[in-house]
């Protein structure tokens, strides 16, 4: 899971269905990304941009993938999914107008 330049996973989490919820970050312009996500997927606004993905339990597909952040250096270091599948991005960002 990557594109052309540096991608790094640094989390992951797994919700009652299985399903692996994977954040890192990205320097790719082509991370693979989906539809799935609304305005979120494939915003690169940035030098470093938080990437999230869920992959299916057998970890064969790519569920959901937007990569997203501010102007400047953005990581998601950490992940929680609850009971009911919100899923919880903690981690640091280098601008205010983060979306």
């Amino acid at each position: 899971l990557g594109g052309s330049l540096d991608d790094q996973g640094w989390d992951v989490a797994v919700d009652a269905a299985g399903h692996a919820h994977v954040v890192g970050s990205t320097s790719s312009l082509n991370f693979p990304t989906t539809n799935t996500l609304g305005p979120l997927s494939a915003v690169n606004s940035g030098f470093t941009d938080v990437f999230l993905a869920e992959l299916s339990a057998d970890g064969r597909t790519l569920l959901n993938s937007a990569y997203f952040g501010g102007l400047l250096y953005d990581y998601g270091y950490g992940i929680a999914v609850d009971s009911a599948g919100e899923v919880y991005l903690p981690g640091p960002t280098g601008l205010a107008a983060f979306p």
